[in-house]
């Protein structure tokens, strides 16, 4: 009998240090988060061909706002042409990226992993297969 004490305690430890570990799937407050605010389309770079494209290259221009209440704007040529809303989540499985953005409705955009290699420079890198890394300077 004592010696399922001692197994049962250990089993018991390694189940409670197992669940500790795991890592929360919980939204980020997007008001304490790099990512609000608005921002200008400076380049993507690739698709099926691995193109770069700009704004002088395709003819306009394109400004995203993430704003509170988890909404999101997308202007083209300064007007506004879809809304939609975002969650920002930690990233599970990426050792690149720590934040993923969810879009509300799949019309928008696929889910986009984000980067701020600079303060004031952000990457939108589409999640889904030749897709684009879309590059943006704050407003």
């Amino acid at each position: 009998m004592n010696r399922r004490v001692p197994i049962f305690l250990t089993l018991l430890i390694i189940l409670v240090l197992i669940n500790a570990s795991c890592k929360k799937d919980e939204p980020v407050d997007e008001n304490s988060h790099p990512l609000y605010g608005k921002w200008e389309w400076v380049s993507s770079f690739g698709g099926i061909a691995g193109q770069k494209i700009t704004p002088a290259s395709e003819g306009y221009t394109v400004t995203v706002e993430f704003a509170q209440a988890n909404q999101y704007f997308y202007y083209k040529n300064d007007t506004l042409t879809r809304t939609d809303t975002y969650t920002i989540k930690e990233t599970e499985n990426s050792n690149m990226f720590d934040y993923i953005i969810e879009y509300g409705s799949s019309q928008s955009y696929p889910d986009q992993y984000m980067d701020f290699p600079y303060p004031d420079t952000l990457r939108l890198i589409d999640n889904c297969f030749d897709c684009y890394d879309n590059v943006y300077v704050r407003k």
